[in-house]
């Protein structure tokens, strides 16, 4: 196979030095560059920079109850005052421009930062189902049956992110008790703030399974 590399060279070669060549390494250096830009990186949960206004509202609440970001630029956005709105206009563009940049010439922190941000939340992706909320017990309440859902013999273990997983494996042996609903709900006020990147993300659809439930 011909290295990617070897073909911008040949390109050169070709046409020599002259606007045609330049023009055809700028578009090969772009779409090598695709891969590595932030909103590429962030899947199907960017905000709509034009649209999303609710979600831009509270993440803006979000930002000026954040302690002390990293990115410069959003340091000095949180202290805008939010009277008129302007914060929540600030942080749009900032977000519209890290969209556009490339992963990984980013300081340490600010793509977390971005994600937190300027993406949706697992939690405000999923629709159609009901949080399952309240305390655990040992019988009668949602927990126990997605946790009986967690722990079924039929499941296949490698369907399962982190902390689900480890829920399943630790506790599922366990006859009496509420060990494992409980690791499920700390696991579930965990990751439904996590950032959703599709619909297919494993990660996902375990919050949507076993963290929500059809009624």
């Amino acid at each position: 196979m011909v290295s990617s590399t070897k073909i911008a060279l040949g390109v050169i070669g070709f046409t020599g030095v002259s606007g045609a060549t330049y023009f055809g390494i700028r578009e090969f250096l772009k779409e090598d560059l695709t891969p590595h830009l932030v909103r590429s990186k962030l899947g199907k949960g960017v905000l709509n920079t034009k649209g999303d206004d609710s979600l831009w509202s509270s993440r803006d609440t979000e930002l000026n109850n954040h302690s002390d970001p990293v990115d410069p630029d959003l340091k000095s956005i949180k202290t805008t005052s939010s009277a008129s709105g302007e914060r929540k206009n600030q942080l749009i563009k900032w977000c519209e421009q890290k969209y556009k940049e490339d992963s990984r010439t980013l300081r340490n922190g600010v793509f977390e930062e971005v994600q937190k941000f300027c993406t949706r939340k697992i939690s405000e992706q999923i629709q159609g189902r009901t949080e399952i909320t309240g305390e655990v017990s040992t019988s009668g309440t949602k927990w126990n049956a997605s946790w009986s859902s967690l722990k079924g013999d039929s499941l296949n273990e490698n369907t399962l992110f982190g902390d689900f997983k480890i829920a399943r494996t630790t506790h599922k042996a366990k006859g009496s008790g509420t060990e494992g609903e409980t690791a499920l709900k700390a696991a579930c006020e965990k990751y439904k703030k996590f950032p959703y990147l599709n619909e297919n993300d494993m990660l996902f659809k375990n919050v949507s399974s076993y963290c929500y439930s059809d009624s």
